[in-house]
Parts: C-alpha cells; sequence; structure tokens
C-alpha cells in the first residue's frame, strides 16, 4: 500500500499484456503498467469494491468476481451481472463462457455463465453446503472445484460432482486377481474382498464398489476372473463362491458354479466357465445351463486353467496341451510332444490375431498349423513361473509371472521387470491394457503404466 497498492491484502493476480491486475479482496482493484499504479474502486466506476478472483479474456474484457455478483470491465466502462454473490473463483472457458464459484456463508455453488445472454446456463449449489475454495478446468474443460472436504469433477450433463479420492484408499485389497474391460470402456477390477469398477482414464475419481455382504445377489467377494459381453454383461467366477453375472445393474448368482477357476464370453453371449477339476459349464444369456464339456463328452483332461474365446472358436488351457471346441467338436491341438510345457497357465490373441499359448515356463505363438517358441523361461534360467499374457495394440507382449514382468516387441528379444524396476511386486496376477494403451498390473496391489 506504501507504494500506491489500493491494499496490502491479494486474493488474486491477472496479466494482460504488460499490465498487472491485483484483487484486494475489500478495497478495488490494482493495475500496474509501467510501475505506475492505478486504483480502480467506487470513485472510478467500480459497481462493488470487495473484489475476489479476477480473468481476462482473449480481446482484453477484464472479468471479476466480487461479493455482490459478476463484474465486467471493457472499454473502459463497468457492468455489474447479478448472477452469483461471493464469487471467489473465475476461470474462463474455450468458447467464452465462464465458469465461477462461489464460498458464500451458507454455502457453495457453481455457475456457468454466459456472457450473451448475461445469465448463468448451470447453476450448481454444492451438495454438502460447502464453500468452494478453488476451481480450475480440466483438459476437456470440465470444472474441478476443491472444498475443506475434498477435490471435485463437476459432470455438467448430468449436473452431478464426483469426488477425486486417492486411488491407493479405494483399492479393497493388494491381492488383485483380474482386469477385464468392459463394452462401455470401464475397468473391473477383481480382488479377494470383492469387485471394483473404476474408468481408466479417470483413475483417482469415485469407484464403483461391490461386497458379497451389501451387495443382494452376489455369488462371492473373490473375483477370480471375469469376462464381458457385447451388451455389457459382465459375467465372473467367484473362488469360494459361486459364479455371478452383472446386467443392468443387477446381480444374479449360481450355486451350481461354485469356485470356478476362468470365464470367457462367446459370440452368441454365453458364459463358458472352466474349472480346475470339473470340467466345462456353459450358461445361455439367460443363465440356463447350454452344455458341459468334461472327458465324458471327449475333453481330454478335467483340469481346465483358462479360456479364450475367438470368434465362433473356444481355446482352453488345459494341463495337457491346448484343447479346441469348434463346430460342436473337442480337439487337442498341441500335447506334451508340440509344447515345450504342457501345463497351460494363460492365452492370449497377439496383434495379428495368432494365438499365444502360456504354459508354467514358456509361451509359443500358434498360427492354427505351427506352434513357434517364443521364450522357455526353463531354458533361460529365468525360473519364472508364468501367470498371466495380454497384448498392446502395436504389438509387444507382456507376460506376468511369479517371478517379475516379461516383454518383447518381437517375440524373440525379452526384457524383464521387477520391484527394482518399480513394481509393486514380483508376483504378477493380472494384466490388462486398457483402450488408452495404457498398462494395468495386479499384483501387490494395483500398478497403472502410462506410455
Amino acid at each position: 500500500k506504501d507504494n500506491g497498492l489500493s491494499w496490502n491484502a491479494i486474493f488474486d493476480i491477472a496479466v494482460n499484456g504488460r499490465d498487472i491486475w491485483a484483487a484486494s479482496g475489500y478495497n478495488g482493484l490494482s493495475q500496474i503498467s509501467d510501475g505506475q499504479v492505478t486504483i480502480h474502486n467506487k470513485a472510478s466506476g467500480m459497481p462493488d469494491e470487495r473484489a475476489y478472483s479476477l480473468a481476462f479474456a482473449p480481446d482484453g474484457t477484464l472479468w471479476v468476481g466480487g461479493a455482490a455478483g459478476l463484474m465486467q470491465f471493457k472499454n473502459g466502462q463497468w457492468t455489474l451481472y447479478d448472477v452469483l454473490a461471493d464469487i471467489n473463483e473465475v476461470e474462463l472457458a474455450a468458447d467464452g463462457t465462464l465458469w465461477l464459484a462461489a464460498a458464500s456463508m451458507g454455502g457453495g455453488s457453481l455457475c456457468h455463465f454466459d456472457p450473451q445472454t448475461g445469465e448463468c446456463t448451470v447453476a450448481y449449489p454444492e451438495p454438502e453446503s460447502q464453500g468452494i475454495l478453488a476451481l480450475s478446468l480440466d483438459d476437456e474443460g470440465r470444472p474441478v472445484y476443491g472444498t475443506d472436504k475434498g477435490v471435485y469433477r463437476f459432470d455438467e450433463a448430468a449436473d452431478t460432482a464426483v469426488p477425486y479420492i486417492n486411488e491407493y484408499d479405494m483399492l479393497l485389497s493388494n491381492d488383485v486377481a483380474s482386469l477385464t474391460a468392459a463394452p462401455n470402456g470401464m475397468l473391473w477390477l477383481g480382488t479377494n474382498a470383492g469387485m471394483q469398477v473404476l474408468d481408466p482414464a479417470f483413475p483417482d475419481m469415485l469407484w464403483t464398489t461391490y461386497r458379497k455382504a451389501e451387495t443382494p445377489g452376489m455369488g462371492g467377494n473373490w473375483g477370480v476372473a471375469a469376462a464381458a459381453a457385447p451388451d455389457g454383461t459382465v459375467w465372473i467366477a467367484m473362488t469360494n463362491g459361486d459364479a455371478s453375472r452383472f446386467r443392468d445393474g443387477v446381480w444374479q448368482s449360481f450355486a451350481e458354479l461354485r469356485s470356478y477357476d476362468s470365464v470367457a464370453v462367446d459370440p452368441d453371449g454365453r458364459a463358458w466357465f472352466g474349472d480346475e477339476d470339473k470340467g466345462i459349464v456353459v450358461l445361455n444369456d439367460d443363465g440356463s445351463t447350454a452344455m458341459t464339456l468334461t472327458m465324458a463328452e471327449g475333453l481330454p483332461s478335467n483340469r481346465v486353467t483358462a479360456l479364450l474365446a475367438d470368434g465362433e472358436t473356444m481355446w482352453i488351457a488345459q494341463d495337457v496341451g491346448l484343447t479346441k471346441y469348434a463346430d460342436g467338436q473337442v480337439t487337442l491341438v498341441l500335447d506334451k510332444n508340440s509344447l515345450p510345457h504342457p501345463y497351460l497357465q494363460a492365452l492370449a490373441l497377439d496383434a495379428a490375431g495368432k494365438l499365444l499359448v502360456g504354459a508354467n515356463l514358456s509361451i509359443v505363438r500358434y498360427d492354427g498349423a505351427q506352434a513357434e517358441t517364443l521364450i522357455n523361461f526353463q531354458q533361460e534360467k529365468q525360473m519364472a513361473w508364468l501367470t498371466t499374457l495380454t497384448v498392446e495394440r502395436d504389438g509387444r507382449i507382456w507376460a506376468g509371472t511369479a517371478n517379475g514382468l516379461f516383454y518383447s516387441d518381437n517375440g524373440s528379444d525379452w526384457n524383464r521387470m521387477t520391484t527394482a524396476d518399480g513394481l509393486l511386486a514380483n508376483y504378477i496376477s493380472a494384466l490388462l491394457v486398457d483402450q488408452y494403451g495404457t498398462l494395468w498390473i495386479g499384483g501387490g496391489g494395483l500398478l497403472h503404466i502410462v506410455p
């Protein structure tokens, strides 16, 4: 103030060209230009001297949030818009509209202000009557605001605000058993304590959690495997629980399928459940039993460790090799004589549509005629017991093991990652590449790698 400012307290600062503007909160604005200070207050025509926030539009228009409302300073003239009181935050959107936030005594609120009409097109009272203390716009122009209770993202279309929460606080258990992408882009996460659903685009937003004790119809907590149908139905194999189906917000369990280990959905929407002792049971879309596959029906073994739907073909990983079900026929395609290790653990399709066959100590690529060994952990003296496989769109193969995470861009040169490289644990229990090309890793918690 001794140097010409209107007040020593500064609530906000904005820069326009070479000029610096400061909002005092109580005594108007100070405009600093080439070392000279000009005061804007009631004496100079300012409608309200209690100015808390500032924002300049590209055309040089100054917007000021104040106690009495929103003020505009343009071409030397002031205009007051009585749209919201105690405006402590002003953010300019890309389309020229403004987002305003208030921290009034009775509770805060948001306003989406349109300068063309001079009105709020959206008025959103803070649901917990908290003053909005901070405001910003994300890269898609959506308001993100802060209160004494946390940080929230406002969804204008839904007229609701969703809290940002530390994802480590949201994870039910560090034992992440399965990762599955649904057709709507949401990520289903299976743990030994329940199922969770999150948006991979905003993983720090609130997750949806399902636990058996709180969810009617849910068959268990330990979602060891899950598969999504094209209509969004999610089928889940439960360890120490009953297989379950989630459709249109409703859960249903199937007591006859207790503690199955794997699941896949075919093009007809049927759910194939595999068990490491009981073979396969196939459920129709309505939950009725379509068929069973055991040794009695020609399955080479009743031990099923993984399933993968590939068009009209269902690939079946077993302890005796790779089995195929197609056109109503069961065929053992690769046995101990054509595989370095016949005890299979995981299946995936590579970027070219060829089948990746993960055995306990090796990975083989199968093109329908020939089997090519990509890596033999035993020969490499890695002794890395394979647990899971996934593939990126550019062809990179990720292999989770009990002794770290392996990856290869060409199928022949492999690299290994461990806790020394930032993994949460060396035992990898689940892998998924989402629609954005980012990698999710289950093991010792949940790790998200963004390229």
